[in-house]
């Protein structure tokens, strides 16, 4: 289940670049709430991502920063891996970036319509693509 007002990408373009992430504010939580990414395929063997959370009480000053393990072609094509899910820390506030590396630095990255979101923990909507 994605709502709108706490989605990161919405996956209705392709993602060929980077995207430099904006908080959402979360409030307060009143169930855990995880981060999901879902990458459904990759141009090239080498491309991957890299997703990274910022933390924060207030919107503007990062508290916590992490960094999730790549997002690599062989996990999403060869592995059939299309979704990463990690658990929110109790922050008003979560940014996500997520860093294209293309394999032969052209400009012909592509990871398909990324879908990403604030969901609850435990709930899994399947999405077709």
């Amino acid at each position: 289940m994605q709502d709108n007002e706490l989605l990161f990408r919405d996956g209705s373009a392709d993602m060929t670049a980077t995207m430099a992430g904006s908080y959402l504010h979360l409030g307060p939580f009143v169930e855990e709430l995880a981060c999901r990414i879902i990458v459904p395929t990759f141009a090239e063997t080498g491309d991957k991502i890299v997703a990274t959370l910022t933390f924060s009480d207030d919107g503007t000053n990062a508290k916590e920063v992490l960094t999730l393990p790549d997002i690599t072609y062989a996990n999403v094509v060869t592995n059939k891996i299309t979704e990463y899910s990690v658990p929110l820390l109790g922050r008003e506030y979560v940014k996500l970036t997520l860093t294209a590396t293309d394999a032969d630095s052209g400009s012909d990255f592509n990871a398909g319509k990324v879908l990403a979101a604030v969901v609850p923990v435990g709930r899994y909507n399947k999405l077709a693509y």
